[in-house]
């Protein structure tokens, strides 16, 4: 961490140096020029350590015994945070840790109890640690390398174990295994025992993290039409097959994992699949207008779809913060209407619409508890919320979700909702 920390020693030397150069309006414009390289910071969490940084600059700089920052440098309980401030800082990363393993998501509570816990560990290890090891130097010394050797240890010693992903060969069950795609990336094994069943969940995640999705023959497209960000056209492919359908996937990022399902379950009968996507645009979603990036990929699939008149259309959705509440009057829900005449257009250039099922935004509680049940290996036979709060985040994605396109009987409609929850990958 120390060369991320540099530029903040180097903020203690320049106060230092400012308060020599006996000029204040060339202590005021050299702190003023400072601002300038550490001021465009978008996270408001960097901007916030970046300004106490420069505001201790100028404190620092214009110390002196009659001047108005003398008390505050001077005040006992701010000098001796000072005095604890590096230790704090390096314990409130341990303490973090724990925390967040005993917790998925951090709330207010938590937070305090961090500051607390880091705060008293921080004292105690000033007073017992720090302050008699700055004082007998061979005692530091040897404090120095028994860390060191620990840390060899742990780093480089330690037996590890070389298995890092969960291998449906390491359990002899063989029953309820079916040959489809979703078995061999994100299966768990039914026959495993509750405890096992959870390890293998948790190896699979990390599976999905690492594992790179698409197949090597996959080629990115070159699309004058489609200009935003080059990085993007990473998660664009093509793929030619030996069959007649042709296929058509757009969406957010979801998509970079439903690739591989599409070509899986459809081998052998696409002659091309081709994969349009940018993170956090929805297809079916008048959520950007002008020249945005999604405003751009709405535009595109209009005519992409019209250009290629594709046998199979997959709009891929995820997480939509747009449908947190249910609609009380769908008939006049201008989600449903915008998402209707988008699907009228594209219905005339395909043979059938697969739009995926959006994933809900659960309510605060049950997302949390659940990771954390899963993270320390609790059981989630006891796991109870009420009607009211699961129904609520589900059923709320499902009304408004094309409510009306899925119940007007007097049109010819050729939709399927794909819907990849957590039960078809076997959790």
């Amino acid at each position: 961490m120390l060369p991320s920390r540099l530029w903040q020693f180097q903020c203690g030397y320049l106060a230092f140096r400012l308060k020599n150069l006996g000029s204040p309006l060339s202590a005021h414009v050299s702190t003023f020029l400072l601002h300038f390289f550490f001021l465009p910071f978008p996270v408001p969490q960097v901007v916030a350590r970046v300004l106490g940084s420069a505001l201790a600059v100028i404190l620092i700089s214009q110390h002196s015994k009659t001047s108005s920052s003398s008390a505050l440098l001077t005040n006992k309980f701010v000098t001796y945070l000072g005095d604890i401030s590096y230790v704090w800082y390096l314990s409130h990363w341990i303490v973090k840790v724990f925390i967040y393993y005993t917790s998925a998501d951090m709330h207010f509570s938590e937070k305090v109890q961090i500051v607390i816990i880091s705060l008293a560990v921080s004292i105690f290890v000033h007073h017992t640690l720090e302050k008699p090891l700055l004082r007998d130097r061979f005692s530091s010394l040897l404090f120095t390398v028994l860390c060191l050797a620990t840390t060899a240890y742990f780093f480089y010693l330690a037996p590890r174990d070389s298995d890092r992903f969960f291998t449906m060969n390491n359990y002899p069950c063989s029953t309820a295994q079916p040959n489809t795609y979703w078995a061999n990336w994100t299966y768990i094994n039914p026959c495993a025992p509750y405890s096992e069943r959870v390890k293998q969940a948790i190896k699979v995640n990390a599976l999905y993290k690492l594992k790179n999705w698409y197949p090597p023959h996959y080629r990115a497209p070159n699309e004058s039409d489609y200009k935003c960000e080059a990085e993007f056209w990473n998660w664009q492919g093509h793929v030619d097959g030996n069959g007649t359908l042709k296929v058509l996937v757009i969406g957010n990022s979801y998509a970079v994992k439903m690739i591989p399902a599409v070509l899986t379950v459809l081998e052998g009968k696409y002659a091309v699949v081709e994969n349009f996507m940018f993170s956090g645009c929805e297809p079916l979603i008048n959520e950007d207008v002008g020249e945005g990036c999604c405003a751009q990929l709405t535009r595109f699939m209009f005519k992409k779809t019209r250009e290629m008149k594709p046998d199979l259309l997959f709009l891929i959705h995820r997480y939509r913060s747009a449908f947190s509440e249910v609609p009380f009057d769908r008939k006049n829900d201008s989600l449903v209407y915008i998402a209707n005449e988008r699907l009228a257009r594209l219905q005339k250039h395909t043979k059938q619409i697969f739009i995926s099922g959006s994933m809900p935004m659960f309510d605060r509680g049950i997302g949390p508890e659940v990771a954390r049940r899963l993270k320390m290996e609790l059981s989630l036979e006891s796991l109870f919320f009420t009607r009211d709060v699961r129904h609520k985040t589900c059923l709320s994605i499902i009304y408004r979700l094309l409510s009306r396109s899925m119940r007007d009987s007097t049109k010819r409609r050729t939709f399927v909702s794909l819907h990849l929850t957590v039960s078809n990958v076997g959790l």
